[in-house]
Formats: C-alpha cells, sequence, structure tokens
C-alpha cells in the first residue's frame, strides 16, 4: 500500500503570535510601578525602594526577577529627593 507523501508542516514559535502583546503589556505595567516610584522614593534607600517596586508590581499580579527590581531601586535611590508638591492656595 502507498503512502501519500506529507506536505511539510510550517514551523511553530512560542516567542511570536499572541504573547507580544502580552509581553508589553507587562513592560508598561513595570515601567508605570518604577517611575511612580522614581518620583515617590527618589533618593531613599535602596532595600525600601525595591521592596516598593515589589510591593507594587506583586499588586499588579507580577513577579518580576529580583534582580532587575534591584537594577531600578539602584538608580532610583541614586536620584535627588523629589520636592514636595506644591500646595495650592484655598
Amino acid at each position: 500500500m502507498e503512502r501519500p507523501e506529507q506536505e511539510p508542516v510550517s514551523a511553530i514559535s512560542l516567542d511570536s503570535g499572541p504573547r507580544w502583546p502580552v509581553d508589553r503589556h507587562v513592560m508598561m505595567r513595570i515601567e508605570y510601578v518604577v517611575s511612580m516610584v522614581a518620583v515617590s522614593h527618589a533618593g531613599q534607600a535602596e532595600q525600601d525602594v525595591a521592596r516598593v517596586i515589589m510591593d507594587r508590581l506583586r499588586g499588579l499580579g507580577l513577579h518580576p526577577v529580583a534582580q532587575q527590581i534591584l537594577q531600578y531601586a539602584q538608580a532610583i535611590a541614586q536620584l535627588p529627593p523629589s520636592p514636595p508638591p506644591a500646595r495650592r492656595a484655598a
């Protein structure tokens, strides 16, 4: 009995396709949290900054790599402290 020739199957990659928007969304969340913490915790101790970043990201359902968080925390800790917001006259 003869078998019909099979067509080759195209390659499937898990690195392309629908994962991209999810990856982009995760990066946007990380960037948002880091930028907010950079304003509110600039110049504070690295460990405090890292803890705040971790807590806020976990609150958004993310579990980032600790080394990445430490890099953000180091950069934020080296920033000059932000001035307090100006009060409006009543």
